[in-house]
C-alpha cells in the first residue's frame, strides 16, 4: 500500500518500489520486502540493471545504489532530471532533463544529448519509444553505438495529452514486465509497414 514508481528486476523475479521513505524490493515468489536505501518525497523514477545496480531520480539528481542495499552515490544533476531507464548494456541509461533526452553512464562520464522536445522515453526491441507533441513515436536505435537511426515512426495518430488511461506512462511505464512492450511495438510498426525482423 502506498507504493510508487514500481520497476522490475530485469529477469522479472523481483519488483522494486518506493514507500514510507524507502526504496524496497520484494520477490514475486512472495516474502517480506527488503529495504535498499532511504529516499525522500522528491523521488521520480528508477531503473535496475542486469548487473544489480539501480539508478534513481531524486531532488533533480540521479543516484546509483546497489540493489543489495547501500549508500547512494550522486551521478548527475539538472533542473528537470527524471525518468532513468537502462539500456541493454547495463552501463548506460536514458534519462530526461527539461524535455531533452540524454544518455548517461554508471561511470559518470559526461551525458550525451540524444533528442529534444520528447518525454517518457524508453528503449524496447531496438527502438526508442517516446512522447512528442502529445503523440507516441518510435525510432530505431543502435544500442551498440548508442545513437538513433532512421526516421521516427508515429505509433499513435491521436493526441494523448490529458488522456490518463491511455497515456504514454501507462503504456510504456518502467514497471512493465521485461519484454512486455514488444507486442505493442511490433503491432504499431506493422501498421506503418515497418515491422521488425
Amino acid at each position: 500500500e502506498g507504493a510508487r514508481y514500481q520497476f522490475w528486476k530485469p529477469d522479472g523475479s523481483e519488483i522494486a518500489f518506493f514507500a514510507d521513505g524507502k526504496m524496497k524490493t520484494i520477490p514475486l515468489a512472495g516474502g517480506p520486502p527488503t529495504i535498499v536505501t532511504d529516499v525522500d518525497a522528491t523521488v521520480a523514477g528508477a531503473t535496475w540493471s542486469p548487473q544489480g545496480t539501480i539508478v534513481f531520480s531524486q531532488a533533480r539528481e540521479l543516484y546509483t545504489v546497489s540493489a543489495k542495499g547501500g549508500t547512494p552515490a550522486l551521478l548527475y544533476s539538472g533542473p528537470g532530471v527524471s525518468g532513468p531507464k537502462f539500456l541493454p548494456d547495463g552501463q548506460h541509461f536514458l534519462y530526461q532533463d527539461s524535455g531533452v533526452l540524454f544518455i548517461g553512464a554508471l561511470d559518470g562520464s559526461p551525458p550525451v544529448k540524444v533528442l529534444e522536445n520528447v518525454g517518457d522515453a524508453q528503449y524496447a526491441d531496438g527502438h526508442l519509444l517516446y512522447r512528442k507533441q502529445g503523440r507516441l513515436f518510435a525510432r530505431a536505435f543502435d544500442a551498440a553505438t548508442l545513437t538513433p537511426a532512421g526516421d521516427e515512426i508515429p505509433i499513435t495518430s491521436e493526441n494523448l495529452v490529458g488522456q490518463t488511461h491511455r497515456s504514454p506512462t501507462n503504456r510504456f511505464n518502467p514497471y512493465l514486465r521485461p519484454g512486455g512492450l514488444r507486442d505493442f511495438l511490433d503491432g504499431g510498426l506493422r501498421a506503418f509497414g515497418c515491422a521488425n525482423t
